[in-house]
């Protein structure tokens, strides 16, 4: 739903689509999380938390980097709110194809 964005969308709108979003983030993130600092012993559960910590950072840094040079790759009018539309559907594109994708490995 978020790459279909066109040029006269209300904010409300994406605020709603962010929210839903975060949300589905959020119902991911913690129970893996969990899952995957209970398989660690008590006097370990601390470096796991921050290894946890760092790679989410580190990941998001590079999911970031990523995906803004598709959208820029993709800005078709240079600069343009029609061209930066399409950049940015395109990269919410490419991140849900990337989510399928995970979610299926």
């Amino acid at each position: 739903m978020i790459s279909l964005i066109v040029g006269a969308i209300s904010l409300t709108y994406l605020a709603i689509l962010n929210t839903v979003r975060m949300l589905g983030i959020a119902m991911i993130m913690m129970p893996s999380t969990t899952l995957g600092l209970n398989q660690l012993p008590n006097h370990l559960i601390s470096h796991g938390t921050a290894i946890d910590n760092t790679f989410q950072q580190i990941s998001g840094s590079l999911g970031t980097a990523a995906l803004v040079t598709v959208m820029i790759t993709y800005d078709l009018d240079n600069g343009t709110a029609a061209g930066q539309i399409h950049g940015v559907n395109t990269a919410f594109l490419v991140s849900g194809c990337i989510s399928i994708v995970g979610t299926f490995d």
